[in-house]
C-alpha cells in the first residue's frame, strides 16, 4: 500500500539523517584511502602550482570536501577523523564550526590536549602563493586557543597556554 504524502513528508527528515549517517563512514574511508594512495604522508614542501603534487593534493582536497564535517563534529568524531588522516590531535580538543579542515596537510598538524580552535579560524597547512603550493607544519600547544577568525600559517607554533586573539594572524 502507498504510505501517503503526509506520512512520507514526516519521515523525510529521519530518512535524510539515516542516509547521512550511512554515508559518513564511506566518505571517511574514501578520503583516507585517497590521501594514502596519492600523497602518503604530508611533508613540508614547496612545489610548483599545477605540478604533480598540486594535482594530487587537489584530488585529496576534493575527497576531503565530501566529508560531512558538521555531522562528524556534532557526533564527536571530528578529532578521530583528523587522526585517521594523520593529524596528531590531543584529548578534549574543541574545533568549532567553520574551521576549514579539508585542504590537506593533516600529517603536519599537531594540536595539544585541551586546546581550542575558534569559529571560522584558519589553519593554513597548505597554501597557494607566488605560483607555488606551500605545505608547512602547524603546532598548537596544550590548553592554547586560536580565537574566532584568527589565522595560523604553515611553519607557525603556538606554545602551551597561549592565546591568539580574534582576527589575528600568526605567520
Amino acid at each position: 500500500r502507498a504510505i501517503g504524502i503526509p506520512l512520507f513528508l514526516l519521515a523525510l527528515p529521519a530518512l535524510a539523517f539515516a542516509a547521512t549517517l550511512a554515508y559518513a563512514p564511506v566518505a571517511v574511508l574514501l578520503a583516507v584511502v585517497t590521501k594514502t594512495i596519492l600523497i602518503g604522508t604530508y611533508r613540508p614542501i614547496r612545489a610548483p602550482a599545477w605540478g604533480g603534487f598540486f594535482v594530487r593534493n587537489w584530488v585529496v582536497q576534493r575527497a576531503a570536501s565530501l566529508l560531512p564535517w558538521a555531522l562528524l563534529r556534532s557526533l564527536g568524531f571530528q578529532s578521530t577523523v583528523l587522526r585517521m588522516l594523520g593529524a596528531r590531535v590531543g584529548q578534549s580538543v574543541h574545533i568549532d564550526r567553520g574551521v576549514d579542515l579539508d585542504k590537506g596537510g593533516w600529517d603536519l598538524l599537531e594540536i595539544g590536549d585541551d586546546a581550542a580552535v575558534g569559529r571560522d579560524a584558519t589553519l593554513c597547512l597548505v597554501e597557494l602563493a607566488d605560483g607555488e603550493v606551500i605545505v608547512g607544519p602547524i603546532s598548537i600547544g596544550a590548553r592554547s586557543t586560536v580565537d574566532i577568525r584568527a589565522t595560523v600559517s604553515g611553519g607557525a607554533r603556538l606554545g602551551q597556554d597561549a592565546f591568539l586573539t580574534a582576527l589575528s594572524w600568526l605567520p
